[in-house]
């Protein structure tokens, strides 16, 4: 399943797709778990089942969360 969403990505952040993920824009602070990468777009599924967009050029900070 990951492996599919790999396919073509030559990216810095393909890396982290399946982990939890801080993630920090200038309106919101996130944690999830990064499902999918589609060009701009990084989609993270919550805890409680929300799934998030958030805009590469919004990003101010993605951290891979420790012990992931």
């Amino acid at each position: 399943m990951i492996q599919d969403r790999l396919n073509n990505i030559k990216d810095s952040l393909a890396g982290n797709l399946g982990k939890i993920c801080y993630v920090e824009t200038e309106n919101n602070k996130l944690t999830g778990r990064l499902t999918e990468i589609r060009g701009d777009e990084l989609w993270f599924e919550r805890r409680n089942g929300s799934v998030w967009l958030v805009s590469r050029k919004a990003l101010l900070a993605l951290h891979p969360v420790r012990g992931e």
